[in-house]
């Protein structure tokens, strides 16, 4: 029987977590892009160390960040073009 229906709980009590677990060196990050007005269209000093970090974490030389799934599936497919 499911717990919601009166069963035993099968995940214990406590075992779930907050995710993702946010810093707040991330909260001043999203604060500086904020304020600067860089919103799209260039890169703030934020972005451009976040590219660098992620491209050093996944072994790779350059990183291109973009606002969503899809713009990176778009620019991926550009990138295959040259």
């Amino acid at each position: 029987m499911l717990a919601i229906a009166g069963g035993n709980r099968m995940i214990p009590e406590g075992s779930i977590k907050q995710w993702p677990i946010i810093t707040e060196d991330d909260e001043k990050a999203v604060i500086n892009a904020l304020r600067s007005g860089a919103l799209w269209g260039r890169s703030t000093p934020e972005v451009k160390k976040l590219q660098k970090e992620w491209a050093k974490y996944v072994g790779v030389e350059h990183c291109v960040m973009t606002q969503s799934g899809t713009a990176a599936l778009h620019t991926w497919q550009l990138l295959q073009l040259v």
